[in-house]
């Protein structure tokens, strides 16, 4: 054979065998998928619709004021509020601190930090967005009759006899509506033993104002919530809340505190 015969022959037969490779590998790539996987694949996708109407629709009903303290919740449910109460305790007090720094800047994607409670369920609403003057974001709430409402952060604080904590907003209020700011107490099972600890007291300012208090946790208790409260018809606007632990306790029996500003 001449060698340019012998080069043709070398490349046909390079050509033969990569084309009988690739119809292996085609063949191989086209196999079908499992049943099983494919099984897997609708559950998963059957749970992520149902996971995200669930939270969708417990979003609109917390805007919406609908007391979330009395109609369904999954922390009355006892077994989950137990399994809950007992993760809080695995991880312990939290350490001196800044607990929550709220500016009030949300985004659609991102989690809600507190529940909103009416006592005339819908009667009052709140909503994120700017101040009057348009310089700063806020927590508006508005109420359309003279009911109360209150807006709880979600997250439950361990805590031990004596620990202080303070507490700090800044608000802004119409005639006629007046806002507070407090604590929720909790026994060990998680049921509440004091809705309005260290209650600021309603307020009712029309200029910009800022209300500090230090407490100290009585015996007895076993996590703590921070609240924002308010009454009468009117809007109300927040743009600052801060929730800070000042020191651990030495077990003591607490105090109200007293007010900083």
């Amino acid at each position: 054979m001449s060698f340019p015969g012998w080069v043709c022959g070398m490349l046909k037969d390079d050509a033969t065998s990569r084309e009988g490779r690739g119809s292996g590998n085609t063949a191989e790539a086209l196999k079908p998928v499992p049943a099983a996987w494919l099984t897997w694949l609708r559950i998963s996708a059957i749970c992520l619709v149902l996971l995200f109407a669930f939270v969708g629709l417990y979003r609109f009903k917390s805007k919406m004021g609908i007391d979330l303290f009395r109609s369904f919740s999954l922390k009355k449910m006892f077994h989950l509020r137990a399994v809950h109460a007992e993760i809080r305790r695995a991880l312990g007090p939290p350490t001196p601190g800044l607990l929550i720094s709220d500016t009030f800047q949300r985004s659609w994607i991102a989690p809600e930090l507190a529940s909103f409670w009416s006592r005339i369920p819908g009667a009052a609403a709140y909503a994120y967005g700017k101040t009057v003057e348009g310089d700063e974001s806020c927590l508006k709430v508005e109420n359309r009759n003279t009911g109360d409402w209150t807006y709880v952060y979600e997250e439950y604080f361990p805590v031990t006899p004596g620990d202080k904590f303070a507490y700090e907003g800044r608000f802004q209020t119409d005639p006629g509506v007046g806002v507070s700011f407090g604590i929720i107490l909790y026994a060990r099972d998680g049921r509440a033993l004091d809705w309005k600890y260290a209650d600021s007291g309603e307020i009712e300012t029309l200029t910009w104002l800022v209300r500090q208090r230090e407490f100290a946790v009585p015996a007895g208790i076993d996590s703590i919530r921070f609240y924002i409260s308010g009454s009468g018809r009117g809007k109300c606007w927040f743009t600052r809340a801060k929730f800070r632990k000042l020191a651990s306790g030495s077990h003591g029996d607490g105090e109200q505190g007293s007010f900083l500003q």
